[in-house]
């Protein structure tokens, strides 16, 4: 996602790229890239991620003092770290652009985070990635709808990278967000009543807790590369995120590589895929339970391809477009 947004911002304006060494391998060559190190070992907690995001600030900060930027504009960001940005940045208020991946959703379990994100949040502008997220910052937090950017997602095309004679299943769920505790039910559940052998109807499920095989309904703990993943989406009919009630506020590449690679979904009741089931009814279907994704599999594989069917796909791929995406950032930037 972040190399299509700085290719497509390179495409609109001058961009340098400031990054950790090797971190974007391939941008384009009108980009300027800056990278700099981070001392200090790393390791995977609270407060190591947070030193080494005020890090990345004061690299930010230096160079900004150098080349005097228009805008800075966070791909991601650390939601108490980036509290610094109003103190450290000139005009922050204007240039300062953060993007929302699951910052909000962390928001709803730590008071800490929610007291530094309540003293910035009308103060930045915003990326996020869909309209309804856009509406909560807006009724929640009362930010002005003027600073907050609904950014598509872009999608992605991985067919033609990966041969077609892998593994096949009607169904595919391998997504890393997956509900644990909807896996385990639904594993019960095939013990007991067998309804995907008895339908004939193959299911792959990623855990990172259980492993299950009863030669239609398959779960397992495990880790794809980056090919084995999308040759298994490539492979199958079509695709189940069953993902919990906490995902809330957030984005899932897992959908948009779903339809950007012309499979329908099967989705968990949450608001971004009941959004999507909106926008595109006739190729995604909200309902996770067992008789649900049973019925939705045989339509998904009898069904003949139907002309609503033809203008949801033409309107999703419209919907996260380059095209849509430089419309975006233009207006963020105020680029003409």
């Amino acid at each position: 996602m972040a190399m299509r947004t700085i290719g497509n911002l390179s495409k609109i304006a001058e961009v340098t790229v400031a990054s950790l060494p090797n971190w974007f391998p391939v941008l384009p060559d009108n980009v300027t890239v800056e990278e700099y190190n981070i001392t200090g070992a790393y390791k995977i907690s609270q407060v190591t991620s947070l030193v080494r995001s005020v890090k990345h600030l004061k690299k930010a900060l230096k160079l900004d003092k150098i080349n005097h930027y228009d805008y800075i504009f966070f791909l991601s960001y650390h939601t108490v770290a980036i509290y610094l940005a109003k103190i450290l940045f000139r005009e922050y208020k204007t240039r300062v652009f953060i993007t929302h991946h699951f910052n909000i959703d962390d928001l709803l379990s730590s008071s800490i985070k929610r007291f530094f994100f309540n003293r910035y949040v009308t103060k930045y502008n915003h990326f996020v990635f869909e309209p309804y997220v856009k509406d909560y910052f807006v009724l929640q937090y009362k930010v002005d709808k003027g600073k907050i950017y609904v950014l598509p997602y872009p999608k992605t095309k991985h067919e033609y990278l990966y041969q077609k004679d892998g593994e096949k299943y009607d169904c595919l769920g391998i997504s890393s967000s997956n509900d644990e505790k909807w896996i385990q039910e639904i594993i019960e559940k095939e013990k007991v009543e067998r309804m995907f052998e008895k339908n004939r109807i193959t299911l792959l499920l990623r855990s990172k807790k259980y492993e299950y095989n009863n030669g239609y309904l398959k779960v397992i703990n495990a880790y794809f590369t980056d090919e084995e993943y999308y040759s298994l989406y490539v492979n199958a009919n079509c695709i189940i995120l069953p993902f919990p009630k906490s995902f809330q506020y957030r984005m899932s590449g897992s959908i948009i590589d779903a339809l950007s690679n012309g499979k329908k979904a099967i989705l968990s009741d949450i608001p971004l895929f009941r959004d999507y089931a909106k926008r595109y009814p006739s190729i995604c279907r909200v309902g996770i339970s067992p008789d649900h994704i049973i019925e939705a599999i045989k339509k998904y594989k009898n069904e003949i391809e139907t002309e609503q069917q033809n203008d949801d796909w033409i309107r999703f791929c419209s919907d996260h477009s380059d095209e849509n995406i430089c419309d975006c950032l233009k207006e963020a930037f105020s680029i003409e």
